[in-house]
């Protein structure tokens, strides 16, 4: 009876030094196939890690040995961009390779940097510096129709509490709180169906932030994309960064994200070049081996959920 063919891959707690908190991101390196996996076994393994996103990395054809094509997969479909997901890949190519400048080429054409080092905080940990276009709000949605009372009945808050309400080219609906609301996870119980079901069409997360005169922070976030929470993101400081800048006056900013697993993040806005530079640590909390999947025998089922979840979504966060 022949062994039944596995794959290695480790999982990184990211925009975190601290193991078993931020977003634990599963990464599986390809170098060693001839190819890519296919799309329907990527996404069977992506539904069997149950986590927001799953990476699946490959070596490009090129003489540059840190130069990878990366993809993304949520459980129910595969997106063009994901900024915790950077982390982990970043990570997991300095453990595996040694790498500590990584050149990341999306499938949705998205071009990325990042540079990984040891962590100065946390041993076993990294601190990667990734590069993320800026995407600032460039819509205000405060006066239409209904929209600010109905997010602050889906947040259960008085109206006047919500500040401002803003929307990004990434469709990120922006919410900004009053700073005397806690809104915490600890403090907090938000409805993430409510929250989406409050959203204009074509939304791709909810963004709920605030100035954070707590602790050593400028401000705090949490996020909700498509009826759930993100515990630790990445992607959304595209429009956090130059959001928070310009009403506080400064580039430099220290970000935290109030989720029940909590995230951090150190941002500079570089407004100039039209970019965000974040900086995040993570570190590896599992590795080992699974089963291949059995194509055959699996995609009906997959099929099946698929066809009741969302999959045209603009990209997850």
């Amino acid at each position: 009876m022949t062994s039944p063919r596995t794959l290695h891959f480790m999982v990184i707690d990211t925009m975190t030094a601290t193991a078993f908190t931020g977003n634990p991101t599963p990464v599986f390196i390809l170098d060693h196939l001839e190819g890519w996996l296919t799309v329907e076994c990527m996404q069977l393994l992506a539904r069997e890690m149950n986590q927001s996103e799953t990476v699946f990395l490959r070596r490009l054809q090129a003489p540059d040995p840190s130069a990878y094509a990366v993809r993304w997969f949520t459980p129910y479909a595969e997106e063009p961009f994901c900024g915790h997901g950077v982390v982990a890949a970043a990570i997991a190519l300095h453990q595996t390779h040694g790498l500590s400048s990584v050149k990341f080429e999306a499938f949705g054409g998205v071009k990325l940097s990042a540079v990984v080092a040891p962590s100065t905080s946390q041993a076993g940990a990294a601190t990667v510096v990734m590069t993320l276009p800026s995407e600032p709000v460039d819509q205000t949605l405060d006066g239409a129709g209904t929209v600010k009372r109905d997010f602050a009945r889906a947040l259960g808050i008085r109206e006047e509490d919500v500040v401002a309400i803003g929307r990004n080219s990434l469709m990120d609906v922006v919410l900004e709180l009053d700073p005397r609301v806690d809104f915490s996870a600890t403090n907090m119980e938000i409805d993430p169906v409510k929250l989406l079901k409050a959203s204009p069409a074509r939304t791709r997360s909810q963004v709920v932030t605030g100035a954070w005169g707590r602790g050593t922070f400028d401000f705090a976030k949490r996020v909700f994309a498509y009826g759930s929470e993100d515990q630790a993101t990445g992607s959304t400081y595209c429009v956090l960064a130059p959001y928070w800048a310009a009403k506080l006056g400064k580039k430099n900013l220290r970000a935290v994200q109030t989720s029940a697993r909590r995230g951090e993040a150190n941002l500079v806005l570089k407004e100039k070049e039209g970019l965000v530079e974040v900086c995040a640590d993570g570190i590896k909390t599992i590795e080992g081996d699974i089963l291949y999947p059995d194509i055959a025998r699996s995609t009906n089922l997959a099929q099946a959920k698929l066809r009741n979840r969302v999959s045209g979504s603009i990209g997850s966060v």
